[in-house]
């Protein structure tokens, strides 16, 4: 992938992130440890691993991060998936917003990725969207 378009996609991710939370871009790129401002990290963090299947080194590049970081972030993302219904409401309003705005061909390859990834989390994202 070139690098415009691997560019192109973070921002569109960052993009979708700052608008679920409330945020402008320089507060989700900022170094404050605000338990809001670092969820909305985490999500953009494993939504590019996720979607996009970026290296950890990419996103942590990207957002002047260590790699050690992502792959914490990432893994806190998946319990936080399960356990925590704010933030998944949050993970949740990305695909709505998704949906909105791009085809349901787009959709259908998400759902397909999410279903191989996640298996049981796909059910609940399901029922909270009625899209998936």
């Amino acid at each position: 992938m070139e690098r415009k378009e691997l560019i192109k996609q973070m921002d569109f991710i960052v993009e979708l992130v700052c608008d679920i939370s409330h945020l402008t871009r320089q507060e989700l790129f900022s170094k404050a440890r605000q338990r809001h401002l670092v969820d909305a990290r985490r999500l953009a963090f494993a939504l590019m691993r996720e979607l996009f299947g970026l290296p950890y080194t990419t996103i942590s590049k990207y957002f002047g991060k260590n790699h050690a970081s992502i792959i914490h972030s990432i893994k806190l993302h998946k319990n936080l998936l399960e356990f925590d219904a704010i933030y998944r409401g949050r993970y949740t309003k990305i695909f709505r917003l998704m949906y909105q705005k791009y085809n349901e061909e787009v959709i259908d390859f998400l759902k397909d990725k999410l279903n191989d990834e996640k298996g049981h989390i796909i059910n609940t994202l399901r029922e909270d969207t009625k899209i998936l």
